[in-house]
Formats: structure tokens, sequence, C-alpha cells
């Protein structure tokens, strides 16, 4: 993972080990941060994103405050809770199995509105993304297992899409609000294999 100022936008490869250095950053795929530092640096705000990533994966611990919750509640509440531990002042951190994405994404803040989309990718609303189950790339691939056997089809194909990504998120001009598009017209962008519905 990489962690990105808010203020400065320089990336850090690693989080901090000490809370108080953690603070006002926010963390993403490694191979999503330089396409968001250039977004943020020009003016085009983001909120969440994925790179995706082809196998389960156990996420980072983090705090829990719904103090009031069950142990039962909150697995429910968080499908896929590996564990949950309370320290010793009483706060309980939750550790959570992620399941596999097949889909690369970056959400916009409401207030943007993008001047185009880059090849191969759609905007549905705030959303741009690339979604690997309808990728012709992947047509001779029978089922998921099949695709985890042969982890560098998806790899080499998501390094593709990213560059696309990072090519055009280099290509735009700074973020001006008065020439963004008209929100009510959202764009679509068709993949390789046809429109995605």
């Amino acid at each position: 993972m990489a962690f990105i100022n808010l203020k400065t936008l320089d990336i850090l490869e690693k989080e901090s080990p000490i809370p108080k250095y953690r603070e006002g950053y926010f963390e993403c795929d490694e191979e999503m941060a330089g396409i968001l530092l250039l977004l943020n640096r020009k003016g085009y705000r983001t909120l969440f994103s994925c790179s995706g990533h082809l196998y389960d994966e156990i996420s980072d611990t983090f705090e829990e405050e719904n103090a009031e919750l069950s142990d039962s509640e909150l697995r429910t509440l968080y499908p896929g809770i590996l564990s949950i531990r309370t320290e010793e002042n009483g706060v309980r951190t939750l550790t959570l199995r992620q399941n596999l994405s097949l889909k690369s994404y970056i959400v916009f803040a409401p207030e943007v509105h993008l001047p185009s989309v880059p090849e191969e990718w759609r905007l549905d609303g705030r959303v741009l993304s690339h979604n690997y189950y309808w990728d012709s790339t992947f047509s001779e691939i029978q089922d998921l297992s099949d695709l985890k056997s042969k982890p560098f089809v998806f790899y080499r194909r998501r390094a593709e899409l990213l560059s696309l990504l990072y090519d055009w998120a280099d290509s735009l001009p700074s973020y001006d609000p008065d020439k963004a598009s008209d929100p009510e017209e959202p764009m679509r962008q068709t993949y390789r294999n046809g429109p995605l519905l």
C-alpha cells in the first residue's frame, strides 16, 4: 500500500507505525498512487480507488468505535472478520479478509466532472472503472480458478489499463469547473468487446 499526504500530496511507501505520523494521509494501492497524485494535483479530487487484485487478502487491522455492538453483531456488520481483539483501553481492533476484486476504479468527488474518459474505461456517475469480467482479454479463461492459475494474464492486462489511465490523467488540463461537462449527460465508454451495459 501507499499513503498520500492530503496537503502536500507526497507519497509514502509504507504507513508509519506511530499514529501521530499517520494523520493527514490517505491509503491507496501502490499501483494507483501516481495516478491519484496527478489527478489531485490537477484539481480532480478523488475519494476512493482500487487497482483490482486477483487473490483474497488480509486487510490492515483497524479500530472499531461501535463499542455497543457485540462480537457477533460486528461479524454481521463486517463479513470476512478474521479476528476481533480487545485492547487494554477497551478499544476493539478488527482484522478483515477482503475478497478479490476484478475491477479497477476511481471514485471522484461530487463536484468533479471529467472532460473525457480514458480509452477502455467507463464512467458511470462519479465512478471511473474497468471491470475485468467483461474484458475480451479473458474470454478464453473458463472460471476464476483458471484465472488465478494464470496470474500474469491478469497482471499484464491490469498494467496496460493503468498505463492508459496514467497517460490520460497526465494529458488532462487543470480542473476548471466552468468548463466541466454537464453532469446530466453521463459519458459512456466501450471496451474492445463492445459496450458494457
